[in-house]
């Protein structure tokens, strides 16, 4: 692999990372079966030399300027380990991903008996979470090969890496939509420095006063396959997309919680910060990387109780997102303070409030099409079938919860990771019981049609 310079987006989640508030993902799935080692090892060589960005350090260069180039010592080796930890909890032995000394992926197999637990910790600038799943599934595709089963692999072209994160499409309809990003950063200007509620009053902005991260803490709710029908239902009942839907009853469930708590004033702006796949039909050839932007959805804490409202406008917003390209417009803002000196290296050090919680819509987690999906819909391996899913975004100074969510084998999960230093158990517990609350109120409505 040739020197890839880092993108804007790259750049900005490199220097997000701090020793608080690391900037990872964490991944736990859930098998009944067990996997062969060198078989398993041998799939993991042959994936990360198809995704060059698995096995690649930072560098820096001339005036400053970063560049992945691959690593002396190759890909992190896959770890295992024997007997789960008790209660099912998540392995402790997470370490700091210094992107400057190792690659940012890292693989935890935790054998116990008929039973494995794959944990996951990246590096968010190394991917997103589709491009982790897309590395998840060739793995088990190289896996099964290993072990005799006929199944093909995706047609990858590693020549796209050198445009990744670049605006889409050609230069008329880059010109085409300058005056809608010319727009874009006119209003995200004032709205990004608007003073952003957390979810509760003592979180902490700062490196300083925060204790180093912890445990991962996470709080799951499982719809089945009825219900899931039923949330379609609902969204095409009322004309809009499953994640309007879950938009909209997350607002709700913020309101609703904070009521509850005593928690802040009607004036508070809320804010929840929603990634946006900036992937295009021209990038499925693309090896795995990073093809997401952030948006942000504010709102006036009074205005949460106002379901057919709160709903009314996420199917908007989106709809301008959509049309008007919006999820390039913080990379735009990215661009211009990489204009003076350290500029997006400040920005991240910024003590404020970004996003009252992050809702994270991760889609099918494999295509309906793998070849590694059986009658019921779960990713089988010989000797290993995938059970469970749980998926942990980031949280940032302020931004004490991300809300994941995705759909595996008929079923909508839900996890939400949490930053156990500032909100309690019971707190989290409560919250995701008034959000699955607020989705069954929209399930309710399939059949009500109000």
């Amino acid at each position: 692999m040739p020197r890839l310079p880092l993108t804007l987006f790259e750049q900005y989640l490199l220097h997000d990372d701090r020793r608080a508030y690391p900037c990872w993902m964490l991944g736990k799935l859930c098998f009944q079966g067990v996997f062969q080692r060198e078989p398993l090892e041998r799939a993991w060589a042959a994936t990360a030399r198809r995704h060059p960005l698995l096995a690649a350090v930072v560098r820096r260069g001339s005036f400053g300027r970063l560049y992945w180039e691959p690593a002396a010592g190759g890909p992190a080796p896959i770890e295992w380990r024997s007997g789960l930890a008790p209660g099912g909890s998540w392995p402790v032995e997470w370490v700091a991903l210094d992107l400057e000394k190792q690659p940012g992926l890292r693989w935890i197999i935790v054998a116990d008996g008929a039973t494995t637990d794959l944990f996951i910790q990246t590096h968010h600038a190394v991917l997103d979470g589709g491009a982790i799943f897309a590395v998840i599934h060739e793995m088990m595709l190289h896996y099964a090969r290993e072990l005799g089963q006929a199944v093909e692999l995706p047609e990858l072209r590693p020549e796209l890496l050198r445009t990744r994160g670049r605006l889409a499409g050609s230069l008329w309809e880059r010109l085409k939509f300058l005056p809608t990003h010319v727009a874009g950063l006119a209003l995200a200007w004032p709205i990004l420095r608007r003073e952003v509620a957390p979810l509760v009053p003592h979180c902490s902005a700062t490196d300083a006063d925060a204790p180093p991260f912890g445990l991962p803490a996470v709080v799951s709710r499982r719809f089945s396959p009825v219900d899931f029908k039923t949330i379609r239902a609902a969204a095409k009942c009322h004309g809009v997309s499953v994640n309007d839907l879950l938009t909209r009853d997350l607002f709700a469930a913020v309101g609703t919680w904070r009521v509850a708590h005593g928690i802040g004033t009607p004036l508070d702006w809320i804010r929840l910060g929603v990634p946006v796949s900036l992937r295009t039909h021209a990038d499925r050839h693309l090896p795995a990387s990073n093809a997401f932007s952030l948006v942000g959805l504010d709102r006036r804490a009074k205005s949460l109780a106002n379901r057919d409202r709160l709903l009314r406008r996420a199917r908007e917003d989106m709809e301008l997102v959509r049309k008007h390209r919006l999820g390039h417009t913080f990379l735009l803002l990215l661009g211009l303070h990489r204009l003076r000196p350290s500029g997006i290296f400040r920005y991240t050090r910024r003590l404020a409030c970004r996003a009252t919680l992050v809702l994270t819509n991760m889609g099918q987690f494999f295509s309906p099409r793998s070849p590694l999906l059986d009658g019921t819909q779960r990713l089988a391996v010989p000797g290993a079938v995938l059970e469970d899913i749980q998926i942990g975004g980031l949280f940032r100074p302020a931004t004490c919860a991300t809300l994941a969510v995705g759909i595996y084998a008929g079923r909508l999960h839900a996890d939400l990771h949490y930053d156990a230093r500032f909100l309690t158990a019971v707190q989290a517990e409560n919250f995701m019981h008034t959000f699955e609350q607020q989705v069954r109120l929209s399930m309710e409505s399939a059949t009500t049609g109000d």
